[in-house]
């Protein structure tokens, strides 16, 4: 893959493909995380939430291996419940469970690039709107999470001050990211000039998640 094709939308599975051999379990978690709650409106079992909730806690560590397994395991048989309540007929609502399988994907599986790959195909189900704008989304979230892998960014350990920090946690604690441009203003206090960061931290019409790559630099997460 090219930069120039990492940068735009066309063919998202080999935008997933080179993250998959990125080997950064965390941020592809997050990744699976963050396509998931944008299907949240068809989301009708509490437990799947609950289930997304558990696989973002392991991607911090907070969660261990067998737990997010049984959570797996309880995915699956939630969906052979609701296939079961539905007759068979294949719904937004049934769909929705496959995804959240693959956000508590099993870490072992995690080199299989189409278990990945079967969170940014969109499907008519979920309506004409959201497929339509769906793929761009996902790689709004893809550029986000992973930034650019052919440019990477050096980081001055000098730019995590109190104030750079301060903002970063609030951020990623309350998952509501609308703080970027301040990080943006506390980061050049701090010294920083590099414009890939800056411009991250300042273009209104990115989406932030939490695995967003500069809030990583600065929490030092990786």
């Amino acid at each position: 893959m090219t930069e120039e094709e990492w940068l735009s939308i066309g063919d998202l599975r080999k935008h997933v493909e080179q993250v998959v051999a990125m080997k950064q379990l965390r941020k592809l978690r997050l990744f699976s995380v963050a396509c998931c709650l944008q299907l949240e409106p068809w989301i009708g079992e509490p437990q799947l939430l609950e289930a997304i909730n558990r696989a973002e806690k392991l991607a911090d560590g907070a969660l261990s291996e067998s737990t997010i397994e049984k959570w797996y395991q309880k995915v699956i048989r939630l969906q052979r419940d609701a296939v079961r309540k539905h007759g068979r007929q294949w719904t937004a609502q049934v769909a929705v469970f496959k995804y959240v399988r693959f956000v508590c994907l099993p870490s072992r599986y995690s080199e299989f690039s189409d278990c990945w790959w079967g969170l940014v195909r969109p499907i008519p189900l979920f309506g004409e709107e959201f497929t339509q704008r769906g793929p761009a989304l996902a790689h709004q979230l893809l550029v986000d999470i992973f930034g650019n892998p052919f440019r990477p960014v050096a980081f001055d350990p000098a730019w995590r001050t109190s104030a750079t920090v301060g903002v970063a946690q609030q951020m990623y604690d309350a998952r509501d990211f609308a703080a970027m441009p301040i990080l943006a203003d506390a980061l050049q206090d701090a010294g920083c000039e590099t414009a890939d960061i800056l411009q991250h931290c300042r273009d209104e019409k990115q989406v932030h998640v939490r695995g967003c790559w500069v809030v990583d630099l600065v929490l030092n997460k990786s």
